[in-house]
């Protein structure tokens, strides 16, 4: 009997060590373990989704190429309220590749308001550009 109690309290003592190695080890931050840590990314991402947000950069070039389905593709990843914000940019670029790309995202007709404020902008390229994406999504030929 006696050794039976010794066995089991050195198998308790021995789970006890392994469960506190254990705990330690997860308890230790991340970036302490050297080598695996990856690198910042270098496109931010959306908080609420951890869906990586594409740079506004990106649909200034596809709306200089015109390339609609690139303009279709980053209207998806930007979504309306990214391109609503970047409707209403200082940056006159910015700003018109936004209004150029809002007929084409799935519910950019939620952003008939922001487009029309653009209506009178300084900028005529940007005021061109807020008539035109106000007359395609008045007129529903877009998604």
């Amino acid at each position: 009997m006696n050794s039976l109690a010794c066995r089991r309290a050195r198998i308790a003592g021995a789970c006890a060590v392994a469960l506190a190695a254990c705990t330690v080890a997860l308890a230790a931050p991340t970036s302490a373990k050297a080598g695996t840590a990856k690198p910042p990314r270098a496109h931010g991402g959306n908080l609420r989704t951890g869906r990586a947000v594409p740079p506004l950069a990106e649909l200034v070039k596809a709306a200089k190429k015109s390339d609609r389905a690139a303009l279709e593709r980053l209207a998806g990843r930007l979504g309306v309220a990214r391109l609503g914000e970047a409707a209403q940019a200082s940056d006159a670029a910015t700003a018109q590749a936004a209004l150029a790309t809002i007929p084409l995202a799935r519910g950019g007709v939620l952003l008939a308001g922001v487009v029309a404020s653009r209506l009178d902008a300084p900028d005529p390229a940007v005021a061109t550009a807020a008539a035109r994406a106000l007359g395609a999504l008045l007129s529903g030929d877009v998604a």
